[in-house]
């Protein structure tokens, strides 16, 4: 009689159960640097500062700034402002991102 292989537990079976929401929460984090990163690339490579891009996406200039250092998540609709006054659309936005965490 073979032997049945037992499935190999998960990084979070294996981890205590708070730290199961830490380790979730780290790789959400890493999504938003690397979106913000994509609206620096955008921004610079049009020469706009972030006022430029906070007064035509009409957000507070810090909010935008903290947006594109990843510290804090933001809505789609803001996605879509800040998309707009940057001349591109969020999908874009999202595809850069997405090559830039498989580097």
């Amino acid at each position: 009689m073979a032997l049945k292989s037992r499935p190999q537990p998960s990084i979070y079976e294996l981890v205590k159960p708070g730290l199961k929401h830490y380790c979730a929460f780290m790789r959400s984090s890493e999504y938003l640097i690397w979106v913000g990163a994509a609206l620096k690339e955008r921004r610079e490579k049009l020469k706009l500062t972030h006022e430029d891009v906070a007064e035509h996406a009409d957000i507070n200039v810090n909010y935008y700034s903290r947006i594109e250092r990843g510290e804090i998540n933001t809505t789609i609709n803001k996605l879509f402002a800040i998309s707009l006054a940057l001349d591109t659309t969020p999908s874009t936005i999202l595809r850069r991102a997405e090559k830039a965490r498989r580097r």
